[in-house]
């Protein structure tokens, strides 16, 4: 007759075979929310709306994209909503800064000029004169 910590291991190993499935459906549909983000980085997401929007608990959905992107949801986010600034101040010369922080989903001008030097190591505007020089 096998011991309680046999049973326990046991048991463990027939949850995990079950919910097996239904991880894997999560993982996917987050990989797919993830590569579909930055066609939406100008909505208002927050850690709540991106995990709904998965249909996955906000824990689950924190869970599986620290294992995909190797960032919090909200870092991934950032970096993104960084990316399309930057293309926007590349590929836009018509728009102000301010239109671009505000297209590419951040609320505050100063915020965004903070976290773009930070991640760019150069101010927006500089980054646009930089670009626009070559």
């Amino acid at each position: 007759m096998g011991t309680g910590s046999e049973s326990k291991d046991n048991a463990s190993t027939q949850w995990k075979a079950a919910f097996a499935p239904i991880e894997a459906a999560d993982r996917a549909a987050i990989e797919v929310f993830l590569d579909t983000l930055a066609d939406h980085v100008a909505e208002p997401w927050t850690l709540g709306s991106m995990a709904e929007e998965c249909g996955v608990a906000r824990t689950r959905f924190a869970h599986h994209c620290k294992a995909i992107t190797n960032a919090t949801p909200m870092e991934y986010l950032r970096r993104i909503r960084i990316a399309h600034a930057a293309a926007l101040l590349t590929t836009r010369p018509d728009l102000s800064i301010t239109e671009i922080c505000f297209a590419s989903g951040f609320s505050s001008s100063q915020y965004f000029a903070t976290v773009f030097r930070r991640e760019q190591a150069i101010s927006p505007s500089a980054y646009r004169a930089r670009i626009a020089s070559r």
